[in-house]
C-alpha cells in the first residue's frame, strides 16, 4: 500500500511539473504575475496544484505509516497561502479595471488553491499538537491505567491456563 501510494505521488508530481514547465517556469514573482497572460497564470496555479496535491498525498501516506514526518512545516505552507493572497489581491485589483472575463476563473481556481492550502495546513498543526505522525501512542493513553492492568492479568491467566496443555504435548 505505501509503494502504491508513493508511487501516485510521484507520478502525479511529475505530470503536473511536466505540463506545467511548458507554460511557466515556476512561480512567478508579484510583479510578473500583476502583468501575466492567463494563460501563465494557470499554469501558476497548475504548479501551486502539483506541491498541493503532493503535500495531501504525503500526509496521506503519514496517516497510515508508523514513522513519518509532514512534508512540509507550517511554516512553508503559509508562505504558499501567502503568495496566493497576494496572487487573489492582485488578480481582484486587475478584474475590477479590466473586462477580461478569464480573470474571474484564475481568481475562482487561486481560491481553490488556498482552500486546499489552508486545509493541508490545519492538518499539520493537529498532527504537530496531537502528535499523529511518527510516534506510538501508549495504551494506558488510550484507555487508562486500570484497563491495562486488567487486560494484562487476563492475558496471565490465559498463558497459565494453556500451560497444562503444554505437558500433555510434550507427553505425545
Amino acid at each position: 500500500m505505501k509503494k502504491i501510494i508513493r508511487y501516485l505521488t510521484i507520478t502525479i508530481f511529475l505530470s503536473f511539473n511536466w505540463q506545467a514547465g511548458f507554460a511557466a517556469d515556476g512561480i512567478l514573482s508579484v510583479e510578473d504575475s500583476e502583468a501575466a497572460a492567463p494563460d501563465s497564470l494557470m499554469a501558476e496555479v497548475a504548479i501551486f496544484k502539483g506541491i498541493r496535491e503532493g503535500m495531501t498525498l504525503s500526509i496521506a501516506l503519514c496517516e497510515v505509516s508508523e514513522s513519518c514526518a509532514p512534508v512540509a512545516s507550517d511554516d512553508e505552507v503559509r508562505q504558499l497561502i501567502s503568495a496566493l493572497d497576494q496572487r487573489i489581491d492582485g488578480l481582484s485589483k486587475r478584474q475590477q479595471n479590466s473586462e477580461d472575463t478569464a480573470l474571474a476563473d484564475i481568481l475562482i481556481a487561486y481560491f481553490d488553491e488556498r482552500e486546499g492550502f489552508n486545509s493541508i495546513l490545519e492538518k499539520i498543526d493537529v498532527s504537530e499538537d496531537s502528535s499523529l505522525f511518527g510516534e506510538e501512542i501508549d495504551d494506558s493513553e488510550l484507555f487508562g491505567e486500570e484497563e491495562v492492568e486488567t487486560e494484562g492479568t487476563a492475558e496471565t491467566e490465559a498463558v497459565e491456563e494453556f500451560d497444562m496443555f503444554a505437558d500433555e504435548d510434550e507427553e505425545l
